[in-house]
């Protein structure tokens, strides 16, 4: 144990070990996620313009969009404490009427996201 000198005795003494101890807690604590065990559900959705020309997902977007999450899903398991936990998705694909938008030049130059932060659909 390194020497103390008495001024660093005196600050420890001063200390107040019970918030030490929930600092301590709190980091050591075990992840939200961790908590998540059995069968869940993940949802992933598709919205596309229903209009000549406005924005959809070509096959291979889509499948590189469905590759990453289970992937993300796959770590997850992997990670598992208890290895409890396994993941059902359920794809879905939604047409809205609204066109395809100009680049605004605020750096979101991906037609989804123009057309999609347009629309101020409410999600659920």
């Amino acid at each position: 144990m390194p020497y103390l000198s008495n001024q660093q005795r005196y600050y420890l003494a001063l200390l107040d070990w019970s918030i030490i101890i929930e600092i301590l807690k709190a980091l050591l604590k075990e992840a939200d996620c961790w908590k998540m065990s059995g069968e869940m559900s993940v949802g992933i959705v598709f919205i596309e313009s229903s209009q000549a020309g406005g924005p959809t997902f070509s096959s291979t977007e889509r499948n590189e969009i469905c590759v990453e999450i289970t992937t993300g899903l796959r770590w997850l398991v992997d990670q598992h404490p208890s290895h409890g936990l396994s993941w059902v998705t359920d794809l879905q694909f939604v047409t809205i009427n609204l066109a395809n938008q100009p680049d605004t030049g605020d750096g979101d130059n991906h037609q989804h996201g123009n057309v999609l932060a347009r629309s101020r659909i409410a999600t659920s």
